[in-house]
Order: structure tokens, then C-alpha cells, then sequence
């Protein structure tokens, strides 16, 4: 490819990321009517993170570990998911120096209402392409994805968070 060509393609790449990046946000807002995205994603992984080790509860530690943010940071979220009574804290019974987590009924309530938001959106976008468009994007999107995960094994791209 010439030059000139890339030149093109960069910039239109980057026009579709930002603008796919601002509607992806939009929808994410109606999806999780007004909850931070950060409250939803510590919600969601302490759910996900329990039900994939068949507990109720993980260690605060381990989701630290995996959210790649930092303690105190968790530790606020978790508060204000406590105080709208989505999560309980308490101290691990077995290890006394843990402290466990676990989603309430209310919740698993909120996770259940923004998934079934974010799915009828993503229905209308599948419903938008038709199915044939739909596994085509989604098959371009996963080459993309292992594309940018080889650059960044190769140190050609930053590293992740």
C-alpha cells in the first residue's frame, strides 16, 4: 500500500474508534441507567469471579488483583456498592486478616436489568446488519483483537493495564 493509502486508512480507523468509542459510551449510560461503568464492572466481575469458583463470595484481594485498579480506588467502589445495598463486605471467617465480598439480591437485580438492556441494543445493531454482516463483524473484530495483542507481544504497541 502506498503512503497516502495508509495515511487514509489511520485516519478513518481512528474517526470509527472515536466515534464507535462514543456511542458504545451512550449506550453503556442507557444500559446501566446512570450507574458508573466502574460501580457495573466491580459488580459484574465479583459476580463472574464467584460463580466461576462455584462460591458466593470472592476475596477483596483477588479482585483487586484481577480489576488492574488500584486498592484504595476498589475500596471506594465497594463502598458505594455497599451503601446502595448491591454488595455486603464481611470478614473471612477462615482468615480473619481477608475481608470477603459478595452480590446481594438488589445486586444481582441491577446486573440482570443492564445486561438485558445491552443485549436489546445489541439485538437491534444484529438486526441492523442481519446475521450475515453480524458474524462477519464480529469475526473481523476478534483479528483485530488478536492483531493488537501480537503488536503488543511484539512491543509494538503499549502494554495493557
Amino acid at each position: 500500500m502506498e503512503t497516502g493509502e495508509l495515511d487514509a486508512l489511520r485516519r478513518e480507523v481512528m474517526r470509527l474508534f472515536f466515534s464507535i468509542g462514543k456511542q458504545m459510551k451512550r449506550q453503556a449510560a442507557h444500559a446501566l441507567r446512570g450507574m458508573p461503568r466502574m460501580d457495573f464492572l466491580t459488580l459484574y466481575l465479583i459476580h463472574d469471579l464467584a460463580k466461576k469458583q462455584g462460591r458466593e463470595e470472592i476475596w477483596v484481594s483477588e479482585l483487586v488483583r484481577r480489576i488492574h485498579t488500584p486498592a484504595p480506588a476498589v475500596s471506594r467502589t465497594l463502598g458505594s456498592l455497599e451503601q446502595k445495598g448491591y454488595v455486603r463486605r464481611a470478614v473471612d471467617r477462615a482468615d480473619r486478616r481477608k475481608t470477603c465480598v459478595r452480590v446481594t439480591p438488589a445486586g444481582k437485580a441491577v446486573l440482570d436489568g443492564g445486561f438485558a438492556r445491552f443485549s436489546d441494543s445489541c439485538n437491534g445493531i444484529f438486526q441492523t446488519l442481519g446475521p450475515d454482516k453480524s458474524r462477519q463483524l464480529i469475526a473481523l473484530l476478534k483479528e483485530l483483537e488478536a492483531a493488537m495483542e501480537a503488536q503488543e507481544l511484539d512491543g509494538r504497541a503499549p502494554p495493557s493495564a
